[in-house]
């Protein structure tokens, strides 16, 4: 380090500004209070002397080319051009300013900045448009600065932005569940917070970041969400502002999922995270579901995920969160709106008149004396009224019985017959409509009605004489039809089964009351002799005895030693299998079966049932064998044997253990004795893979999680190298189209092993796994932090 250069590694986005820097760079001095660097005989107390140097990088994080000026007693001095997505530094004098321009000479937000002990500067120069096309008006920005660790996420409020074509935007705060911590962000402050352990994305996790915007556009514009970007940092190591840093265990993936109103639009998964802080643009532009024309809210999701390590914390960054959009005049396109009532010339039927298309059934003059009742027609322009016509009627109808049938026949003034009349139509309408059970034309002046229900009735007869335009006359009456059934005032028959429904315990049910005594089903699984109660409704049993099934199914073995395993001479009878452990638990006479098998050793898939109806593809039952022990005979085939046992009146049967037999009868690969499973220091060893066309191999650790696999590829033998400890290894056999033949299970314990054997080893030997070691084929590394080092050029640390 050169002795009057200083360098502090501050990253700025402009849409802060450098004015916002300095006070960024004065609160992170008063939190390190003082520093102090003895290089010869030199003393650098705080922060850099008047006349210190310091590097000045510029990132042009824009999508077009951007200036550089050096600012002095109000002149300009032209320094650099720096193309989209380029970089420009130099060494400069302490608190020299700078000014930026984009290429047509205007200055970027927040424009100058004073070189205060800073290095880097991300400067955003525009014309990426924000999304696609020419949409890219900032609506929201959350910069984190404000960060106070904690379960509150109140000083996480976005800055808004109201541009042209908008009537409003507002934004949420940017919120998580749970704690959060405040790390050095990409500018300024960021934050991070829990990520999800699992590797597949979950919707409204616990632990997403998540903000809303709601935007509304002004009348006759349309408003789009178009893109979204955030940085984002999955770094090894964390490091807290005013805390503590240690080892982290960053999330491997992201995924970004945005809904609107409430309903999913958007989701994009299994985003690779970067260790270093990363621009992640997510482009909406395109999709029609981001454009609205009235006030919608859209709710957004990040959730990191996939942990990777499993000794530190589990956390990700993120900063700068900037939400864009515009606004469009959705009769841009339509002709225009010539009269400005928000309805588009092509879709107006008067474009220069702002009064119409009006509501149709508005009053209106439609200029011709001979019609009334003038108003707006269907289209929203067209005026029309009634022709002027002397269409009379009468209209009445007797009242009656239930069971009566109804003639409804509204009387015009002129009688339908002769045919030279004008063949006037008609129709009715009758309610309550859900309680007319039939209706049947007469003639076309006529219809005959029946009903399901008594009650008030309504008919609204219209008439129509065609020979005049919109002659029409609209007629109404009422009667009334009673319920005359013996039934009538006590509640009626509704199941018609003879017995009211004030005195029917089942009124929807022509079924009850039922004599007393006469059989049915309760439903009840737990009783028998299910009767008719006194009340003529209720059914019930006599109670049978609950199952109380075991508990536990026992465990069987070969002779008094209970042998798992054993091996006997062709067609020679085997030992008897012996009651190891008897089932236990329940109450009441145990019952027991017993299956064999001579093509696995694995648990059946299907029920007792079906294996009893010979439905299962490997075991069977063994006929006559009800008893806790079993001689199996003579055997000529590798067989594996199982008891299953429950309580007598019990449904469901429980699974002893597996235990098997081989012969030398010969016929086929045998596991058993064919594969060799073997422990050693730190590794264990399978053999005899290739004593079939196809093998596997899977080894589960204690906590049933995998510790190696493989299929078809195992060679003749696999050595795999484990930590210390309990493990379950499983090898097959297949036929060459991958039918299993047999396999072999054994549990085996493995002492010493390499501790850094599951966590990818320790390639540089120095003591650190290469999963947590920053530098895995560099001895040196990890090293004491504080640790004196030689740096030729500053490079910038990710942080948090």
């Amino acid at each position: 380090m050169n002795l009057l250069t200083t360098t502090t590694n501050v990253h700025l986005k402009t849409d802060f500004g450098c004015k916002s820097l300095t006070k960024f760079i004065g609160h992170k001095l008063r939190q390190l209070n003082m520093i102090i660097l003895l290089i010869g005989a030199f003393l650098l107390l705080g922060a850099a002397e008047a006349n210190a140097t310091v590097t000045l990088s510029i990132h042009n994080a824009g999508c077009q080319d951007m200036k550089v000026y050096k600012k002095s007693w109000g002149y300009e001095t032209y320094k650099a051009t720096i193309s989209a997505g380029g970089n420009w530094s130099c060494y400069t004098s302490y608190n020299q300013e700078y000014v930026f321009r984009k290429t047509n000479g205007s200055y970027l937000s927040n424009y100058f900045c004073t070189n205060s002990n800073t290095q880097n500067h991300n400067c955003d120069s525009g014309g990426c448009s924000g999304g696609g096309g020419n949409c890219g008006d900032q609506l929201a920005h959350w910069n984190l600065n404000a960060c106070s660790a904690g379960s509150s996420y109140n000083e996480f409020t976005a800055a808004t932005n109201t541009p042209t074509g908008f009537a409003s935007v507002s934004a949420s705060i940017f919120s998580n569940l749970g704690d959060h911590s405040c790390n050095y962000g990409q500018s300024g402050e960021g934050m991070c917070h829990a990520i999800k352990d699992g590797c597949s994305w979950s919707n409204n996790d616990n632990n997403s970041y998540k903000f809303s915007v709601t935007i509304k556009p002004t009348t006759g514009n349309s408003a789009t969400l178009s893109k979204l970007t955030f940085y984002e940092s999955a770094p090894s190591s964390y490091t807290w502002v005013g805390g503590g840093s240690g080892d982290n265990d960053p999330p491997s993936k992201y995924g970004v999922r945005v809904t609107k109103n409430g309903t999913e639009i958007f989701k994009q998964v299994d985003i690779a995270t970067t260790s270093a802080w990363s621009l992640e643009t997510l482009d909406f532009s395109a999709d029609p579901d981001f454009t609205v024309t009235s006030q919608t809210t859209f709710n957004v999701e990040i959730l990191g995920y996939c942990r990777q390590g499993t000794s530190g914390y589990a956390v990700w960054d993120v900063d700068e969160i900037k939400v864009y959009g515009c606004s469009t005049n959705v009769c841009a396109s339509q002709g225009g709106d010539t009269d400005g009532d928000g309805v588009c010339n092509n879709n107006d039927c008067a474009p220069t008149n702002a009064a119409l298309p009006a509501t149709p059934g508005t009053a209106c003059n439609d200029g011709n004396a001979n019609t009334t009742n003038d108003i707006i027609q269907a289209d929203g322009c067209t005026c029309a009224g009634t022709p002027s016509c002397n269409l009379t009627a009468t209209f009445s109808v007797p009242s009656g019985c239930l069971t009566n049938s109804y003639l409804i026949f509204a009387d015009a003034n002129d009688p339908y017959f002769p045919p030279n009349n004008p063949n006037y139509t008609y129709s009715y309408d009758i309610q309550p409509a859900n309680t007319v059970a039939g209706l049947a034309s007469v003639d076309p002046r006529s219809v005959t009605a029946s009903f399901n229900a008594p009650g008030v009735k309504t008919v609204t007869a219209t008439i129509t004489n065609p020979a005049v335009p919109n002659c029409q006359i609209v007629k109404q009456t009422s009667f009334t039809v009673t319920d005359c059934s013996p039934c009538a005032n006590q509640g009626g028959d509704t199941d018609g089964d003879g017995v009211c429904n004030n005195n029917d315990c089942q009124p929807n049910n022509p079924a009850f009351p039922a004599t007393p005594g006469s059989p049915c089903n309760d439903g009840n699984a737990n009783t028998t002799n299910d009767v008719i109660q006194a009340d003529g409704c209720s059914c019930a049993g006599t109670p049978v005895p609950v199952c109380d099934n075991v508990t536990s199914g026992g465990t069987i073995g070969f002779g008094t030693a209970c042998a798992s395993s054993t091996s006997v001479a062709c067609n020679t009878a085997a030992p008897s299998i012996t009651d190891c452990v008897t089932p236990s638990g329940g109450s009441g006479v145990l019952e027991s079966i017993w299956l064999k098998s001579t093509t696995s050793c694995s648990y059946p898939t299907t029920s007792a049932a079906q294996v009893m109806a010979g439905l299962d593809p490997h075991w069977s039952i063994i006929p006559g064998q009800t008893g806790l022990t079993l001689s199996p005979g003579v055997v000529s085939a590798n067989t594996c044997y199982l008891r299953c046992t429950r309580r007598v009146g019990c449904g469901t049967f429980l699974e002893s253990n597996i235990i098997s037999l081989t012969t030398d009868c010969g016929g086929g690969p045998d596991c058993v004795n064919g594969i060799s499973i073997t422990a050693d220091n730190g590794t264990i060893t399978i053999s005899g893979l290739d004593g079939a066309p196809i093998s596997s191999v899977n080894i589960f650790n204690a906590g049933w999680g995998q510790a190696y696999a493989c299929f078809a590829n195992c060679g003749a033998t696999q050595t795999v190298n484990v930590a210390a400890g309990t493990y379950y290894v499983f090898a097959k056999y297949y036929t060459a189209s991958y039918s299993l033949i047999c396999e072999k299970q054994l549990t085996v314990t493995v002492t010493g092993g390499s501790p850094c054997a599951n966590l990818g080893g320790d390639t540089d030997g120095d003591g650190v796994c290469n999963n947590n070691d920053c530098q895995p084929n560099n001895p040196a590394f990890p090293a004491t932090p504080g640790s004196p080092a030689t740096m030729a050029t500053p490079t910038p640390t990710t942080m948090w």
